[in-house]
């Protein structure tokens, strides 16, 4: 495809990048057989390859219509189409910049008045914390339901922390610390099992602003979270800077697109150093293998890896060789490749595509009878454990209480 930008609507970078990215696709159609709107609707317009075309109309006419917000709204970003594109197109950059681009010549106060309501109650962490600590206070008078979205009470206590020396720095995101505070207890317990200390560093990674078009509010986030890194380098080495959501984990490594020349060498080399959890536990078993424990007799489990995981950071089977070489057995996912629906805030806006792709996923992981479905993304595990009775748990969870609590023979 060859796009040439109308004059003036994009900035000069922005304009040449989106010219590049839409060059380098081929129209191939490959993406059409691993997208899940398309393979949910048949709508090519729902599909990659459609919605360059939208995106391509779009920026060479300089005018676009509800219809192309529609369908680029309803993509969730999931990026298995970059996973199984030949030609290595970029989408999720064109996207961002064709959301950015819709948003200004499609004015719609009611829909910018939700997205950013949504941000603003996800961000808001005093209110999130006393909202979710009032409903677990009064969780016997909830619905049942409810009662499985709020989760078990916690298991592990708050870790000690190091802010001083060699240390891993866990980013503590704006919801799990609060919907399930375990999961980064838990990571901070395993890693304290191999002698790694770990700091704290508290902020929302971005990631919801960058996806909801405030790609001003993502920046600021991110440098604040840049400045707390500078921080506690100051203070001893950082060892690696981790997410336990993964979402969160894949926005972090892309701090250098989001901000680029406005990076120093020592920002570079702070982001270099970001990773998922699962590398890290990954290198220290290997290094110190009798740390964690035989998982041989533990309980059926089946494992959702995240978009994020698989697609965005390129772990597709990461989580599961690990949890395989520790003697655990998992069966083999149909379509694992697949999205649950969840994509961040996309299960708010678009909840009936999201509960369509939730209860296909489902589906799957649950055709050998799992006692627990692990994933490693919080909006996976909300979002799915909103469609199962089966408990649906953050697979660092799953590993810290089978290595601190006996199993069940």
């Amino acid at each position: 495809m060859q796009l040439n930008v109308q004059p003036g609507l994009l900035a000069s970078d922005k304009a040449a990048e989106a010219e590049a990215i839409v060059g380098a696709c081929v129209h191939c159609g490959f993406c059409t057989s691993t997208c899940p709107t398309y393979l949910q609707n048949g709508d090519e317009l729902d599909s990659p390859r459609g919605r360059i075309y939208l995106i391509k109309e779009m920026l060479a006419s300089g005018s676009a219509g509800p219809t192309t917000q529609q369908h680029l709204d309803r993509c969730l970003t999931c990026r298995n189409c970059e996973t199984t594109c030949p030609s290595g197109v970029q989408y999720h950059d064109l996207l961002a910049i064709g959301r950015e681009t819709v948003d200004a010549l499609v004015p719609n106060r009611r829909r910018k008045i939700k997205r950013a309501l949504v941000r603003t109650l996800l961000l808001a962490r005093r209110p999130l914390a006393w909202a979710t600590g009032l409903a677990r206070s009064l969780s016997g008078l909830l619905p049942v339901a409810t009662q499985r979205l709020l989760g078990p009470a916690p298991l592990f206590a708050d870790a000690f922390e190091q802010r001083t020396g060699a240390r891993v720095l866990i980013q503590a995101g704006c919801v799990q610390p609060h919907l399930r505070p375990d999961t980064d207890n838990a990571l901070s317990h395993l890693l304290a099992q191999f002698g790694v200390a770990v700091e704290w560093v508290h902020g929302c990674c971005g990631a919801l602003s960058a996806h909801t078009s405030a790609e001003q509010q993502a920046r600021e986030l991110a440098r604040a979270n840049l400045q707390q890194w500078r921080d506690a380098a100051a203070r001893g080495d950082i060892v690696a800077i981790v997410s336990t959501a993964s979402g969160c984990g894949l926005q972090l490594a892309e701090y250098e697109a989001l901000l680029g020349q406005q990076l120093t060498a020592e920002d570079r080399e702070l982001i270099g150093k970001v990773c998922d959890p699962v590398t890290v536990i990954a290198q220290l078993h290997a290094q110190q293998p009798d740390v964690l424990p035989d998982l041989a007799n533990a309980e059926p489990i089946a494992f959702h890896c995240p978009c994020s995981l698989q697609h965005g950071l390129g772990l597709s089977d990461a989580v599961q060789r690990l949890l395989t070489d520790l003697g655990a057995s998992l069966p083999t996912i149909t379509d694992s490749h697949l999205c649950c629906g969840s994509a961040g805030s996309y299960s708010i806006f678009e909840p009936a595509m999201a509960r369509s792709l939730r209860d296909q996923k489902l589906g799957h992981l649950q055709q050998s009878l799992p006692a627990t479905l692990l994933t490693a993304n919080i909006g996976c595990q909300m979002h799915l454990q909103g469609g199962t009775v089966t408990p649906v748990e953050h697979w660092l969870v799953w590993l810290a209480r089978h290595t601190f609590l006996p199993i069940e023979e």
